[in-house]
């Protein structure tokens, strides 16, 4: 029997795909995109690359650990990306936003779960190199800022810069602003800059008695499966998608009407936590729906 060689390359599509599937993705996409037209058409289908953990060590750590290649290379190979929780991603490739080079991404998609300082220096640089991308999502825990993330700075930050922009969702939480008490900013006041650039959102506020304030923003309709965690200022609304809800207040106590409103906005819930300080002012009813 003669022996035979079959090449990666003459393996049919599907079969690669199978294979690549069973394989980390991180590995797949650095050792394969650009290396011909057919391994990048396999390399980067959407059901592949759909998300990508970048958070996920690769077989070979030290090949091309912490290297800012990396993510370049996807970026410009690839028309979509979701990155989740990024604390790590943005820190270890904190050097990708020096880059001038345009990013060929249709989509982007960035879920921040956990507090970051990063925003400004690192993540709006990043994002006003995606010249060609027309589908922007952004869930954002941001801190230590003087001021909050609002329609006016997004804007001139980020929306300006993308040309082909036509779906902006987020959720954005700024928290731990210092505030001057005659000028805290109002949930009106942070609406009103994304009205002006044509943006509807609804947006609650509070501040502690040390002028501190925390802002949380989001856009409407609401389509996300996950919102930032909320307080009892949130206004309420229809979250027809959200599935997983965290509630904390360290001030207010909550009552029926509160509990009212979160069941009628998060109709299909399916988990719920809850941290408070206060006692319950009149328990829940359990004929809520």
């Amino acid at each position: 029997m003669n022996n035979s060689m079959i090449r990666i390359v003459d393996i049919p599509e599907e079969m690669l795909l199978a294979i690549f599937k069973k394989l980390n993705n991180i590995d797949i996409l650095y050792s394969l995109v650009g290396v011909n037209q057919k391994l990048d058409k396999v390399a980067c289908d959407i059901g592949f690359t759909r998300t990508i953990d970048l958070t996920m060590s690769s077989s070979d750590e030290a090949e091309y650990s912490g290297t800012n290649t990396i993510l370049d290379r996807f970026y410009n190979s690839m028309k979509m990306v979701y990155l989740y929780e990024t604390t790590y991603i943005i820190s270890e490739y904190k050097n990708i936003s020096s880059s001038n080079t345009p990013l060929k991404l249709k989509s982007f998609s960035l879920y921040v779960r956990h507090p970051t300082v990063e925003f400004d220096n690192q993540v709006v640089p990043l994002l006003r190199r995606m010249v060609h991308t027309e589908t922007l999502t952004l869930s954002l825990f941001v801190v230590r800022r003087t001021s909050f993330l609002d329609g006016t700075y997004l804007a001139d930050s980020v929306i300006n810069h993308m040309s082909r922009l036509h779906t902006f969702i987020f959720d954005i939480v700024t928290r731990g602003t210092m505030t001057n008490a005659e000028i805290q900013p109002s949930a009106d006041d942070i609406r009103r800059t994304f009205v002006q650039i044509g943006i509807h959102v609804d947006c609650y506020m509070e501040y502690n008695s040390h002028g501190i304030g925390r802002c949380h923003v989001y856009s409407l309709p609401f389509t996300m499966t996950h919102i930032h965690i909320i307080t009892y200022n949130f206004p309420g609304g229809m979250f027809i998608n959200v599935r997983v809800l965290r509630i904390i207040d360290f001030v207010h106590s909550f009552d029926q009407a509160f509990f009212a409103r979160i069941s009628h906005a998060f109709p299909l819930l399916s988990h719920l936590s809850l941290t408070i300080t206060a006692e319950l002012k009149e328990k829940p009813s359990r004929q809520l729906k």
